[in-house]
């Protein structure tokens, strides 16, 4: 099945519901459908048809759900541009997907502006801003049978390319991410079976659609009916608030997110006791911080793991299944996973390597990059270069990136592991651990604390709960953690900034 399949099969049944809500007003499925119909006719009529891309770098809003929508029906793949981009980033990104069109909004266009001349393109930006107004470009035909003359709708495939996704480009140049309509929907039909959605409840939606997170988060609702509430963006006041207004049952979250929610006093205030789900993903969740929230809340978190080239879908925790601390669940049905050494054989059912996968979500490939492809997948398997083990009833624990591993002295550092330990320390509230080059250790552990506790307090802690050679060399206390586009530590800023530090 095809995602204009899955979109069109969840019209029938449910096409009358109010679809989406952001501050525009209601939206009901036949509604939003309609303008995606009506756009695609016109960017078929200015020249986009099947195996194009078309780059979407829009405020979250019910125009990006339009717009994806759009694109697909015209047989194009949508090359999503995350707002928060530099232009330099944009310019990467569409010199390497070359769009047949960029759908920008009035906070974007100036950026994407830029980056069209840095990349010299000439492709159009529709939009607020941009070369031609949505509005115009939806002016055409519809792209499919209904009121009016119509076109004849784009035939697809499953094996169509879907989506150029690229990754965030922590450890380099960004890469686009192919997700052929199989892989995406194979993937929503993976969340949908670790959510228990029904058509009363309401999801608040504050990541933004355009990481692969949020898209896939847009594109379970096809399966599982409910009224999606789109803000532009996340401020743990403005959560509270708009779910205590609007009586928010479920919402998906970063573990950034949900530690505002708690340094903001929103998790005990009450404001949010109409959630019963928090799904968590984007990057491991500190155990002691879903407790923090389960805790306070009638709320059951639900973590997972994937990545952007699994279809961000490996393993989840399900509400059916009760959670197990400092794990992110089991692999999704039809995914499979092994833990491998330097040498690409199975490590001991517990033992820590490199997760491997495969399954109906994982990417098709690097766009126009055979061989980071030929790198990332081996017969068949995707290195995801993320180290963990597996319990032996199969719960997937997370240790680290592979890269990030810091080896000082000969021992081996996961900074996952010690940025627990450091956290369940009083006074605590985030902490990020890289390493640095050191002459003699090779690499020294430095950690970057957040919280109310002194340097020395942090130390005490970890002298009686770390092993000697995995303890912090250094303990360095900091207002905040740089944070990637999605909320996840980055960690290549943190270095650059405590080498910036050592050097005055």
């Amino acid at each position: 099945m095809h995602i204009v399949e899955l979109i069109d099969t969840y019209l029938a049944a449910h096409g009358d519901r109010v679809r989406a809500t952001d501050d525009t007003g209601d939206w009901t499925g036949h509604a939003l459908s309609e303008r995606a119909r009506r756009l695609a006719g016109g960017l078929r009529a200015r020249g986009t048809g099947r195996g194009d891309r078309v780059g979407v770098m829009m405020a979250n809003g019910v125009d990006v759900l339009v717009a994806y929508e759009a694109a697909w029906r015209a047989g194009a793949a949508i090359t999503p541009l995350m707002p928060a981009l530099t232009s330099g980033e944009v310019a990467h990104i569409l010199g390497t997907a070359e769009p047949a069109a960029v759908l920008v909004s009035a906070e974007t266009a100036g950026t994407a502006r830029a980056a069209r001349t840095a990349a010299g393109g000439t492709f159009p930006l529709v939009g607020a801003g941009g070369d031609v107004p949505l509005a115009e470009m939806e002016g055409g035909a519809e792209d499919a049978p209904g009121p009016g003359t119509g076109a004849a709708p784009v035939p697809l495939d499953d094996g169509d390319l879907a989506a150029v996704l690229f990754t965030g480009g922590t450890t380099g140049r960004s890469k686009g991410v192919m997700l052929t309509h199989r892989n995406l929907t194979a993937a929503a039909r993976m969340a949908a079976a670790s959510d228990d959605a029904g058509p009363e409840d309401v999801s608040l939606v504050t990541l933004p659609l355009s990481h692969g997170f949020g898209l896939i988060a847009f594109l379970v609702t096809h399966l599982r009916p409910l009224r999606l509430l789109v803000r532009r963006r996340f401020d743990p006041d403005g959560f509270a608030a708009t779910v205590r207004a609007e009586g928010v049952t479920v919402a998906d979250v970063v573990p950034a997110m949900l530690q505002a929610l708690l340094d903001a006093g929103h998790v005990h205030s009450g404001a949010l006791r109409s959630l019963r789900r928090l799904y968590v993903g984007g990057a491991p969740c500190p155990p002691d911080l879903i407790e923090a929230v389960e805790d306070a809340l009638p709320v059951r978190v639900i973590e997972g793991y994937g990545l952007t080239e699994s279809g961000t879908l490996i393993a989840g925790d399900s509400p059916s299944r009760p959670h197990r601390r400092g794990s992110v669940g089991v692999p999704f049905e039809g995914v499979e996973v092994r833990v491998v050494g330097p040498d690409g054989r199975d490590v001991p059912r517990g033992g820590t390597g490199e997760i491997i996968v495969r399954g109906p979500a994982v990417m098709a490939g690097y766009w126009r990059d055979e061989a980071a492809t030929a790198g990332a997948i081996r017969d068949g398997w995707l290195y995801t270069g993320d180290l963990g083990c597996q319990d032996p009833d199969g719960h997937l624990r997370i240790a680290g990136r592979r890269k990030e591993l810091i080896i000082r002295g000969g021992f081996n550092v996961h900074p996952a592991d010690l940025e627990n330990a450091l956290r369940a320390c009083p006074g605590v509230t985030g902490a990020c651990v890289v390493g640095v080059p050191d002459r003699v250790l090779g690499e020294r552990v430095v950690a970057a604390v957040v919280g109310t506790c002194t340097a020395a307090e942090v130390e005490r802690h970890c002298r009686a709960t770390v092993a000697g050679p995995k303890r912090p060399d250094v303990v360095v206390m900091v207002e905040s953690l740089p944070l990637t586009p999605v909320g996840k530590p980055d960690r290549a800023a943190l270095a650059a900034a405590l080498a910036a530090r050592d050097r005055e």
